[in-house]
This record gives structure tokens, sequence and C-alpha cells, in this order.
């Protein structure tokens, strides 16, 4: 490998290590569904940590738009212990929100005719943790890289003195 490409390899790397910490995001939900108006449905979203939950209800105007497409999100399937997350909310939008731990929402869809009495819409929820994905730490693979760079420049300094056999001479 020629001395610029190792050079190269080793800026690329430390780049990478001084970059913030990776958070990956999870689809939880992304199902559409072609339902008679007037009605209400609910799905069930299991969340495995604490993080944030972003949801987005949208009308695919199948046959036609609803004459009204709404949800609200819970943390129980009704009653006085169940936690309202998210209000009646119209399709169109992305809402946002916090859960501390692992819990199983329901999302309720509530539909009224357009000019058909059925309609297709999409519900979506992706999720992204509140903690990093587990990555090295920056300022020590910063240190690996420049320990590396390192001591190719030294290998490189002793075969120019004669020292070290360059790679592939016989011994």
């Amino acid at each position: 490998m020629s001395r610029l490409r190792r050079l190269g390899a080793a800026v690329i790397w430390m780049l990478l290590a001084i970059l913030p910490a990776a958070r990956a995001s999870t689809t939880l939900l992304d199902q559409s569904e072609l339902v008679p108006a007037g009605r209400g449905y609910s799905d069930s979203i299991f969340v495995p940590s604490a993080g944030e939950v972003s949801m987005s209800l949208t009308d695919l105007g199948f046959p036609a738009k609803f004459g009204s497409l709404q949800f609200d999100v819970s943390d129980g399937l009704g009653g006085s212990n169940s936690l309202l997350l998210v209000p009646l909310t119209p399709a169109g939008g992305v809402v946002s929100f916090a859960v501390s731990g692992p819990v199983t929402l329901y999302a309720d869809v509530f539909t009224q005719p357009g000019q058909y009495d059925r309609g297709l819409y999409n519900l979506e929820a992706t999720f992204q943790s509140s903690s990093a994905v587990p990555l090295p730490g920056s300022g020590a693979l910063l240190a690996v890289c420049l320990s590396i760079v390192l001591l190719e420049f030294l290998i490189e300094g002793w075969r120019l003195r004669g020292a070290m056999p360059a790679r592939g001479a016989a011994e």
C-alpha cells in the first residue's frame, strides 16, 4: 500500500473518530389500511426502551380523500388509568413524544366519509432510542489511529535507513 493511501486511510479513521455517536432510528409500524369510513381503528405499537416516538397519519386519497381523518395515542386501552400521550390530531403532520421505558402504545384512528364510504390511510411510527448505539469512544479511537500512523512512519523510516528489509524482499 502506498504511503499516500495509508495516510488517507488514517485521516478517514481520525475523522470518523471525532464524529458524534450514531443513533439508530427504528420503524415500529408502517402500514396502510383500506377501511370503511365512519369507524375507529386501533393499532398496538411496542416501544422497546426509553426514547422518542414519532408518528404520522397520511390520507392516501384512494379512491378519494376521507371527509375527516384523525388519530390519538395512549398507553392503554382506555379507562381511568390510561394516559393520553397525543390528543386527537388531524392527519398530515408528524407528532413526536418521549417515552421513559418499554411500553405498549395504542394508536386510535378515526375516519369520517368523504366522497366514498371507504378510504386508504397510512399510519407510521418510528422510534429513536435515547441511548447512543454502542461505538468505541472517539478519544480512544483517535489515539489508536494516531498510533497506527506513527508506527507506519517509524517503519518507513527504518526501511529508508536500511535497518529493516522492504516488504516482499527475500530475507
